[in-house]
C-alpha cells in the first residue's frame, strides 16, 4: 500500500472503500471479499464515547471499544439530551416525518392490566394507533374513541404541554379523547377504571 504513505489514517480507509466501489462492482461478493482482505491497513485509535479509553478499529464508524460501553452510554442523559436536540431539529425544519409504529415496544404494567381488562369485557380496540403525529393508547377508530391510561411522567410540565396539543388535534378531526392518570391499584380504583372504561368504549 505504498500509494497511501503520507495519508491520514481515516482518509485512507476512505480511499479503499472508494476503490473497491470503483474497481471492485463488477466482480462477485465473494471475489470481493477475497480483494477487499487483500487492503489491509492499519488501524485507527479511536476514543471510546462512553469510558473514554482509546482503542484500535478498522471501522470509521465504531465509537464504542465494547458493546456494554455501548449499551450503557445510549441510557445516559447526555445521550437523551443529544438524541432529543437531533429530533427537535428535524421537527423545526420539517424533515421529521414521526416514528412509523410503537404497536411493537413492550406494553407498560398500566397498559398491560388495561389490555386484559378490555378483552375481559370483550371491548375491540387497536393498541397504539397512529392518528397525524400522535399515537393513541387505546383506539376505536369506528367510533373515533381515544383512550389515554396517564402514568407519572404525564404530570411533567412538558408532557402535559403535548397531550393538550394531542387532544385539540384529536378533537378537531372529530374524535373523544379519555385521560384516565394510573395509580395504584386498589379496589376503588379498579372499580373506577372499570366502569370508566366501559362506559366510554361502548
Amino acid at each position: 500500500m505504498k500509494l497511501l504513505r503520507g495519508i491520514p489514517e481515516k482518509l485512507q480507509h476512505v480511499l479503499v472503500n472508494v476503490l473497491i466501489l470503483i474497481f471492485f462492482s463488477r466482480h462477485s461478493k465473494a471475489a470481493n471479499t477475497k480483494r477487499a482482505k487483500a487492503l489491509i491497513l492499519p488501524p485507527i485509535n479511536v476514543k471510546c464515547f462512553c469510558c473514554g479509553k482509546w482503542f484500535e478499529t478498522k471501522r470509521l464508524n465504531k465509537n464504542y471499544c465494547s458493546k456494554p460501553c455501548s449499551q450503557s452510554y445510549k441510557t445516559t442523559l447526555e445521550y437523551r439530551k443529544k438524541l432529543s436536540v437531533a429530533v427537535q431539529k428535524r421537527i423545526a425544519d420539517g424533515t421529521h416525518k414521526g416514528w412509523a409504529t410503537r404497536s411493537k415496544l413492550k406494553p407498560s404494567y398500566a397498559e398491560q392490566y388495561t389490555m386484559s381488562m378490555l378483552d375481559s369485557l370483550g371491548i375491540k380496540y387497536e393498541r397504539e394507533l397512529k392518528v397525524g403525529k400522535w399515537f393513541i393508547d387505546f383506539a376505536d377508530s369506528n367510533k373515533k374513541l381515544a383512550l389515554e391510561i396517564d402514568g407519572k411522567q404525564h404530570n411533567l410540565l412538558e408532557r402535559q404541554a403535548s397531550d393538550k396539543k394531542k387532544d385539540e388535534y384529536l378533537k378537531s378531526n372529530g374524535w373523544k379523547v379519555l385521560r384516565i392518570p394510573w395509580r395504584k391499584i386498589d379496589n376503588e380504583f379498579r372499580i373506577e377504571l372499570l366502569c370508566k372504561t366501559y362506559t366510554f368504549m361502548n
